[in-house]
């Protein structure tokens, strides 16, 4: 099953030279670098966590640049990093304190042509893990060599003395605090099914489902709360032998 996620931060870009005292002055680029942050990320030792990272930029060596930290839609924000670029332009902004949820970091500079600005926002996550939603089956499905729909049959069945094909859909959601909600539809029936479970303690959500003959379409969305937040996984075709 590949990883599917989920929750990507979205990148601020409003990078921009103020009033420049001539027509030298360009608009300055910079570069975030990708931000997936949990207590795994902590590079020290001190309360809460603290982390470290780089951002590009075209500065020449020398421009003094701050770091500030606004947690979600407030409109404060607090001075957590410096740094000053060295000759490839990079700033690098060491043990900055962050708390967990979701935060903007906001980049500001100063230069001859003025004041330049940039900003990412990234959620920090608690060390459960990060959402996800993976689908699957318990018993892998035959593929065919001319790459058509994967067939279950009689082999996939588990158990074979009730009607229709018992198979288990597997749902990796990534954190044990998740909603999955499965959804099933009979392509040639045009009949659909739903199926609601909490995701597990392991982030794995186990559902015996079974599945009529026939062309079977089936995928989930799995639900973190705290967040609104849904992840989707692609619609899986299934073609289900008749017994």
């Amino acid at each position: 099953m590949s990883r599917f996620l989920l929750l990507a931060p979205l990148l601020l870009v409003f990078a921009a030279c103020h009033t420049p005292p001539d027509e030298a002055c360009n608009r300055v680029r910079f570069g975030w670098p990708f931000l997936e942050l949990d207590p795994n990320s902590d590079v020290s030792a001190e309360e809460g966590i603290q982390i470290d990272f780089d951002v590009r930029s075209d500065f020449s060596s020398g421009v003094e640049a701050n770091l500030f930290l606004r947690l979600g839609d407030s409109e404060e924000q607090a001075l957590v990093g410096e740094a000053t670029s060295g000759s490839d332009g990079l700033l690098s902004f060491q043990d900055v304190s962050v708390p967990e949820g979701e935060v903007v970091f906001i980049v500001e500079a100063r230069d001859d042509c003025g004041l330049h600005r940039t900003g990412k926002r990234v959620f920090v996550w608690d060390g459960l893990g990060f959402p996800a939603c993976d689908l699957g089956l318990a018993t892998e499905p035959t593929r065919p060599a001319d790459g058509s729909i994967p067939v279950l049959s009689s082999e996939h069945d588990e158990n074979s003395g009730e009607d229709g094909m018992q198979v288990r859909i597997v749902v990796e959601t990534g954190r044990p605090d998740m909603e999955v909600t499965l959804f099933a539809r009979d392509r040639e029936q045009g009949e659909s099914r739903e199926f609601s479970v909490p995701s597990g303690a392991s982030g794995l959500s186990e559902i015996p489902l079974t599945l009529p003959a026939g062309e079977q379409a089936i995928r989930a969305v799995c639900y973190w709360a705290p967040e609104e937040l849904r992840v989707n996984t692609a619609t899986y075709l299934y073609d289900v032998a008749t017994p």
